[in-house]
């Protein structure tokens, strides 16, 4: 224990003590078996100190140094069993009452200067760890007298005066003697969700001891510490933070859902008072914004989720799965995912413009934080963990930001291994839902879909569900359209109100908070099992041989996932064959929209996969022998190549062309040197 600078009260050590033997007489007798290598400091719950005496449990709040520091000095008086010395272990004061814990933010600092008090938010950022000294031990240079002085926060602390020969010095410091402890600055914020893509509220947290490398961005958590208060380095201002003594990291997916007061109306909606539930669901996103049913069907179960699986082998099975919205301006693709982002329980919004990989997935950033020259710092897909990450204008993320994001769609995680950050591995179970546009603006549905999107393949092939949102004026549904857009501004021609959702948002948010800690569903028969590999094997079948491939293993993986989502947004613990109907029709959908070769008519995943259709790949094959053919004597005429392969393949001559510029030096073909318009044959590429 540290050297106190005052004398503590001896009466009040002796009536700590007996609180110890009387709430915590095994808890002290395993640290002492523990300590110091395996457990360094004792937890005890405000709510036991309150009990015990009320006045020491009001003073634990108020006085809280003072109270600590007595604590410490009882535990190490404590009368153990086993010749060990447990002088040095800490007391962390935890299990604040409710009244007493706040939100980021959420609480008038001039009242709580000096107090006891939690916070609770989501970890943003941690500093690297660094060594401070608790006691710096100074040697006279006239006497010789070690003199150790306790350090604080802030200057160092030097000796007034020697204890040897009462002499000011002077003095040397010997590091090597000093006492030191471990470090760490952590940044909470507000949740996201909590701002609705505002900065939101912060506070750093200063961690000692074994509390040191507990957490991670991303993770929720409730701190409990001191609310200390810093003179500023320059200018007027004071720093604000919170000496943290415990901390309690959010093991459920949504403490701060209270459904329990939601039971009622969860129950009648599951049961189909109401209707269908999914259909209810996808009704209340957006209800403003008119059509896209798949659309907000398809997100309504994203809400819910598969069930995620973990296998012995180490394996992991997702149940998040990934939506794309692709689509012409002024669609609605925004107002989807602001909807998505207000319901879902845990969310992020965020942009990809100029989006880095920190700002999507998660990075060590070398930078001043504390004292440590590093930071951790969490992006949109960890601080969703658990969540929805909704991602616009995914387009134009940068293209370290989309590498990053590969593994962390797939895998789940984000590992980080630069800096004092050695094998760290952040998780991000998160389902994005990602809006983008075309690269000219528009779509031309004449042209394949995925050469209109400026993202990788790669990329592209990790969303389950891909759909696409094209504006083509017809009077018929533009008239329903408007009548909805009016209505839902000035209610209709009867007086009715304008439209509203069909569930409320709290209910809505309750029910899924629900459904993803309670309902875990599973394949009810063997006749729901044959359905779903009866579909796959058909649709594998249907390209032939020698034709297009029109599904693989990755949509019947998302089919799985879907089906589990509608049985979970059911309250259903068994997948029936409705779930999985509703599932393989999303996955059609979403494959008709973007996966169709516009040549051939026919279902292609090789456009989703590799960005290049059947028909494309075919072309490119016989225009390369072609080449190969007429360059064996030299190079050949662009306006003549093209020419011979229109009347040899029957292909359009601007399919043509575009093949050969997509492709020139990626495969074999060159431009002559000699710059005559001309092209010669390379040789393949392996």
């Amino acid at each position: 224990m540290s050297a106190t600078t005052h004398t503590l009260n001896t009466e009040l050590v002796q009536d700590l003590e007996t609180f110890l033997g009387r709430y915590y007489r095994e808890d002290v007798l395993e640290l002492a078996n523990r300590y110091p290598s395996e457990q360094e400091s004792l937890e005890i719950h405000w709510s036991d100190l309150f009990q015990f005496n009320p006045s020491l449990g009001d003073d634990a709040l108020d006085a809280p140094k003072l109270i600590i520091e007595h604590l410490e000095q009882a535990l190490g008086n404590y009368d153990l069993p086993i010749d060990i010395d447990i002088s040095g272990a800490r007391i962390r004061l935890a299990g604040l009452h409710e009244d007493d814990v706040y939100d980021v933010g959420g609480f008038r600092p001039a009242s709580q200067i000096g107090r006891y008090l939690g916070i609770s938010g989501q970890v943003s950022k941690v500093s690297g760890m660094y060594p401070y000294p608790e006691e710096a031990v100074f040697v006279c240079q006239r006497c010789g007298t070690e003199n150790r002085i306790p350090q604080l926060e802030g200057e160092l602390q030097e000796p007034h005066e020697c204890d040897g020969c009462e002499r000011q010095g002077p003095f040397q410091i010997d590091w090597e003697q000093s006492v030191w402890r471990d470090e760490q600055l952590v940044r909470l914020k507000q949740p996201p969700e909590e701002t609705q893509g505002a900065e939101g509220n912060e506070i750093d947290i200063l961690v000692k001891d074994d509390l040191v490398d507990q957490v991670k961005p991303g993770d929720r958590i409730e701190t409990d510490g001191i609310y200390s208060v810093s003179p500023p380095d320059s200018g007027n201002r004071f720093e604000t933070h919170l000496d943290g003594r415990a901390i309690d990291i959010h093991d459920s997916d949504f403490e701060d859902i209270d459904y329990d007061e939601h039971m009622g109306e969860i129950q009648a909606i599951a049961q189909g008072d109401y209707g269908d539930p999914i259909e209810l669901f996808a009704e209340s996103i957006a209800p403003r914004l008119h059509g896209y049913e798949s659309i907000k069907t398809a997100i309504a179960l994203q809400f819910f989720g598969g069930v995620h699986q973990s296998h012995d082998d180490g394996s992991e099975d997702r149940g998040d799965f990934h939506i794309l919205l692709l689509g012409d301006p002024g669609l609605g693709k925004s107002t989807m995912l602001r909807a998505a982002e207000k319901i879902a329980p845990r969310s992020v919004y965020a942009s990809g413009k100029g989006a880095t990989a920190a700002g999507m997935t998660a990075a060590a950033v070398p930078e001043s934080f504390g004292d440590s020259e590093w930071s951790l710092e969490a992006g949109a897909l960890v601080q969703a963990h658990k969540g929805i990450a909704c991602v616009d204008e995914i387009d134009k993320v940068k293209e370290d930001a989309v590498s990053s994001m590969h593994e962390a769609l797939e895998d789940q995680r984000i590992n980080i291994n630069k800096g004092p950050f050695s094998n760290v591995q952040l998780p991000a179970r998160t389902s994005l839902l990602a809006a983008g546009n075309p690269i000219y603006g528009r779509f031309d549905l004449n042209e394949l879909i995925a050469e209109q999107i400026d993202l990788a393949p790669a990329l592209i092939s990790r969303f389950d569900l891909l759909f696409m949102l094209s504006d083509h004026p017809d009077r018929d549904t533009d008239g329903i359209m408007a009548d909805h857009i009016i209505e839902s501004r000035w209610g209709d021609e009867n007086g009715e109100d304008p439209i509203e959702m069909p569930i409320e948002r709290d209910v809505f948010r309750a029910y899924i908070a629900y459904a993803k800690q309670e309902v875990f569903p599973a394949v009810s028969t063997q006749a729901v099992k044959n359905s779903v590999k009866n579909y796959f094997v058909e649709l594998r079948q249907a390209g032939g041989k020698e034709g297009p491939v029109s599904i693989t293993p990755r949509q019947l993986e998302a089919i799985v996932r879907l089906s589990e989502a509608a049985a979970r947004a059911r309250l259903s613990t068994k997948v029936e064959d409705q779930d999985v109907k509703l599932a393989t029709g999303l996955v059609q959908e979403s494959m008709r929209q973007i996966g169709i070769d516009p040549e051939s008519g026919e279902m292609d995943v090789d456009i989703i996969e590799t960005g290049k259709s059947h028909s494309q790949r075919e072309r490119m094959q016989k225009l390369e022998d072609l080449a190969e053919e007429e360059c064996q004597s030299g190079p050949i005429q662009q306006d003549d190549f093209v020419e011979k392969a229109v009347d040899e393949f029957g292909f359009q001559a601007s399919k043509i062309r575009h093949t050969m510029k997509e492709n020139w030096f990626k495969r074999g073909w060159a431009y002559d040197p000699t710059g005559n318009d001309s092209l010669y044959w390379i040789g393949r590429a392996n």
